[in-house]
């Protein structure tokens, strides 16, 4: 009977002390940024808000995966307008110009023209 709670000690400190270092370590990277795929943009005015490219459906069907880039003029006010197709599969680079279109850049005295690549994994 002793050796039996003396076990049930044991599993339980044992637990403990693997569960604390999992929780740490979770605390830690929980904190941590996702890797952002837009991995380079053209251009010096900061994007105040705008969604993320969803992956379309026919894409994740065909398992279509690449860059898709777009070049696009950015209004006084932050809007996005004249929005053109650079270079990566169609289907990609559609999703990634239905997204840049509701995106917001911060305002400036005079329109710019940027360009996104956008990895699709």
């Amino acid at each position: 009977m002793v050796v039996a709670r003396q076990r049930q000690r044991w599993k339980a400190a044992g637990c403990r002390c693997v569960a604390w270092p999992l929780v740490l370590c979770t605390l830690v990277f929980a904190g941590l940024p996702l890797p952002n795929p837009v991995f380079a943009q053209e251009g010096r005015r900061k994007l105040t808000s705008g969604p993320p490219p969803e992956y379309p459906a026919l894409a994740r069907k065909l398992n279509i995966r690449g860059i898709a880039r777009v070049r696009f003029t950015i209004t006084r006010d932050g809007r996005v307008k004249n929005v053109k197709e650079v270079g990566g599969s169609p289907v990609l680079v559609t999703a990634l110009a239905e997204a840049v279109t509701k995106w917001k850049y911060e305002f400036a005295s005079t329109e710019n023209e940027a360009e996104v690549k956008f990895d699709f994994q």
